[in-house]
Parts: C-alpha cells; structure tokens; sequence
C-alpha cells in the first residue's frame, strides 16, 4: 500500500487512472473513480479504493469527505494537492452500494 507521501511524490503521468487537469506547476489536480472504503470520524476525510488493472490498487485519502458519501458506494472525485494532502474540490457519485446499509 503506497501512503500518501510516496502518491505525492510520484508524478501524476505515472498513474493509469488518474487524470491531470491543472496546468498550473504549483498545484496538482486529479481525477479518481474510487469505491469508499473508510469515512472518517466526522467525515473529516475518505479512504477511496482506486482499482488500476495491471497496477497495483491504490488506497488514497482525500479531505474531508462529502456528507452524503457511504462505505461501498463508487464516487468520482476531483482533488487538489495542497501541501501532503489532497483536498476534493468536486465529487460525484456514480454507483450506490447494492446492500442498504
């Protein structure tokens, strides 16, 4: 499992799945589809599991989760690294749990 020190310094280009959409030299932006694996007490952050085939799966934590995010669900997120972590900027879900939890 790769934390988040050795995410953030490896560059973006190197990830299968993960998309770069900031130009800018001082701020990292990407896009991930990931299933949520972990919240956060008081939603302070998310654990998404970032699957890339033939790669090694990726466990990336992101602050603060949304409020409407649940273990299980398929989310599309957008993040910002600022420092030696990543902010979300934007989300969206895309597959709800099939259990009702």
């Amino acid at each position: 499992m790769l934390d988040l020190a050795e995410l953030i310094a490896k560059p973006l280009k190197e990830f299968h799945h993960l998309e770069e959409i900031s130009n800018e030299a001082t701020e990292s932006a990407m896009t991930m589809i990931g299933r949520v694996t972990v919240l956060g007490k008081k939603m302070s952050f998310v654990q998404l599991k970032v699957s890339r085939p033939p790669l090694k799966t990726l466990r990336i934590s992101i602050n603060p989760a949304h409020e409407n995010m649940k273990t299980g669900q398929t989310w599309s997120v957008k993040a910002v690294r600022q420092g030696d972590i990543l902010v979300m900027k934007q989300c969206e879900i895309l597959e709800k749990n099939k259990e009702n939890r």
